[in-house]
């Protein structure tokens, strides 16, 4: 059985990674070394949209970078697939002081819309 790919590369506009594949047990030994090299002045951005998988021990790589950033910027972490948004809500990354989750506008209007129907539908009933 072939390994999980799991990559990283450097997002040359922004002080942050893009990561790809699965971000595992095995795999966040390579995160942690790649956010050492990562300047730690300002907000990192790591961007999530490629990242088909997230397990507890990728959630505390991330974790343990938020907690040393010591008020020096916040850990965006940019589109996640909604796999991904679901194991860091469970994770309880998002309620995180550090930590910033940012969707695509596209995502954030369509969750909206979904609601408002939702909102109404049962406004409607109640009635």
């Amino acid at each position: 059985m072939e390994a999980p790919v799991f990559e990283i590369s450097r997002i040359e506009s922004l002080a942050g990674l893009r990561l790809s594949g699965e971000l595992d047990l095995c795999s966040s030994p390579g995160l942690s070394a790649a956010l050492a090299d990562i300047g730690r002045d300002d907000s990192i951005h790591i961007d999530l949209s490629e990242l088909t998988f997230l397990d507890s021990a990728g959630m505390n790589e991330i974790l343990s970078l938020a907690g040393s950033r010591s008020g020096r910027g916040r850990v965006a972490l940019m589109n996640p697939s909604e796999p991904v948004r679901r194991a860091l809500e469970i994770g309880g990354l998002d309620a995180h002081p550090a930590i910033e989750i940012l969707l695509p506008a596209s995502s954030m209007q369509s969750r909206f819309t979904v609601g408002a129907a939702y909102e109404t539908a049962t406004s409607e009933a109640a009635s």
